[in-house]
């Protein structure tokens, strides 16, 4: 067996061991904060509603005939949230087993991120990148939401799923169906989704091919579906297609210098940063595009792609700036920033690849890949951890500073930023340290060996890899060289 071959194993027994991990404590220590209970209990009202032949402005109707199940009404939340709940409401499965239920979603979620990251870069893209990325989705909050009821996995799931299907270039009815499912997640993502699996659909392939123009017109008919589906669904709940909750005007930054700072502080608040809980994915997305825009060469549509990802991934980040609750309330880590982050990471890697290879490789050749090996250890372990530690969530948002605890500091837009990025720039990594609580036990350990195992037997991997790159490079024999532009890619025509 060659070295990277025991690498790969490793790296797959340790990597099976952590998801399992994750499974098990979605089994029997599932976290049910936050919102999720409101979706369920608001799914009961839905299905009310509908066995009533209420198709419009359910809320008010349900004003006027409340029953004993629930009295929030079809709470503001994705639609793609409320199909499962819905269906398993209206089997009478009770509010603790629908919970329950959606807890297993994320966590077999968790799993075919992994898998579908894996199979879409080794299958188009050189070897080195599937082990990179993966190491990238390991050290990230992916591990903590798959075993909690938030739908920011699920939803990554079929985004990144969306994203596979176009750079595999299944039929159009597959890829539009797929890309309705993602639009459905949130209420502002059919747009991103779009343009996303637009890149992937344009950067590929040949020109004149009908087969890539079917694609494209099937992921705009599919996020448009998406966005129908959304605004209908507003109208069954509301009355009007907008969502009347989401769109108040208390709900956004109140000027320019706020945004600003909320910007700041999703990449670099020690609380809920994007630096301090997820930095190899940001890192991987900017190094490629960066890498890309500095070669010496003709813009071309593929040439393009890895820089318009890292757009929009700035995009994402630049529109939760506004938001209230840009790192999702009741958060471990950036929360909301979930469902995007697999799908552009993977896109970047694969359509970037062909000209980022090389200088890649050489970085992992480099002394380099100790740091940010040791970084990767460093993120990923408190939160391989935390899944032995269950009270991590409920700390985000405590009563820590003067005044925060008032739960009417949502009406007062000054305090509530105050409070807000003041719990976010701590002193001290409160947040992320919490997780190292969970070391306790056999579980614990079990997690720790498991993370640390994986990580290094994938970075080993990656370094293994991009030594065959290089040295394949390097060989005399011209034949025997790696075609640095078409490596793991069509070009374009």
């Amino acid at each position: 067996m060659t070295l990277a071959r025991r690498f790969a194993s490793a790296a797959l027994v340790c990597g099976v061991v952590l998801v399992g991990i994750v499974w098990w404590s979605a089994a029997k220590a599932p976290s049910v904060h936050g919102d999720t209970a409101v979706l369920v209990r608001g799914s009961a009202v839905a299905n009310r509603c509908l066995a009533h032949g209420q198709f419009i402005h359910c809320d008010a109707w349900f004003h006027d005939h409340p029953t004993n199940d629930s009295r929030v009404g079809v709470a503001s939340y994705p639609l793609f949230q409320y199909l499962p709940a819905m269906a398993l409401r209206g089997a009478d499965v009770s509010l603790e087993s629908t919970l329950r239920v959606l807890v297993a979603l994320n966590a077999l979620s968790l799993g075919a991120i992994g898998v579908l990251a894996w199979l879409t870069l080794r299958r188009h893209s050189p070897p080195l990148w599937a082990p990179l990325v993966t190491v990238a989705l390991l050290a990230s909050p992916l591990l903590w939401y798959g075993r909690v009821a938030f739908g920011e996995e699920l939803a990554a799931a079929l985004i990144l799923a969306a994203v596979a299907a176009a750079i595999f270039e299944v039929s159009p009815i597959w890829l539009g169906l797929v890309v309705v499912l993602a639009s459905t997640t949130k209420e502002t993502n059919p747009p991103f989704v779009f343009a996303l699996v637009a890149v992937c659909v344009l950067a590929r392939g040949v020109a004149r091919d009908k087969g890539r123009r079917n694609r494209l017109l099937a992921a705009m008919v599919g996020a448009g579906i998406g966005f129908v589906l959304n605004a209908g669904f507003n109208v069954f709940r509301y009355g009007v297609p907008r969502n009347v909750d989401y769109t108040r005007p208390a709900l956004y930054a109140p000027n320019v210098g706020t945004a600003a700072k909320v910007f700041g502080a999703e990449w670099f608040a020690p609380n809920g940063g994007l630096v301090w809980w997820w930095p190899l994915a940001p890192a991987l997305i900017l190094a490629v595009a960066i890498i890309v825009v500095c070669r010496k060469e003709p813009w071309t549509r593929q040439r393009i792609a890895a820089p318009i990802v890292a757009l929009l991934f700035f995009a994402q980040l630049l529109l939760l700036a506004w938001w209230w609750s840009p790192f999702g309330w009741m958060a471990w880590g950036p929360r909301l920033i979930i469902p995007m982050t697999p799908a552009l990471l993977v896109a970047v890697c694969v359509l970037g690849a062909p000209f980022a290879t090389t200088a890649m490789a050489r970085f992992l050749r480099s002394l380099w890949l100790i740091p940010v090996g040791l970084l990767a250890i460093a993120v990923g372990l408190p939160q391989a951890l935390a899944l032995n530690y269950g009270l991590a969530l409920s700390k985000f948002f405590g009563p820590t500073l003067p005044g925060c605890a008032d739960g009417r500091i949502t009406t007062n837009r000054p305090l509530y930023y105050h409070c807000m990025l003041e719990t976010a720039w701590s002193k001290e990594p409160r947040m992320l340290q919490l997780g190292l609580r969970g070391i306790y036990g056999a579980l614990g350990w079990a997690a720790a060996i498991a993370f640390v195992g994986a990580a290094v037997a994938l970075f080993a991997l990656a370094r293994a890899w991009a030594d065959d790159r290089l040295d394949a490079l390097a060989a005399p024999d011209l034949e025997n060289r790696p075609d640095e532009i078409d490596d793991g890619s069509l070009t374009v025509g």
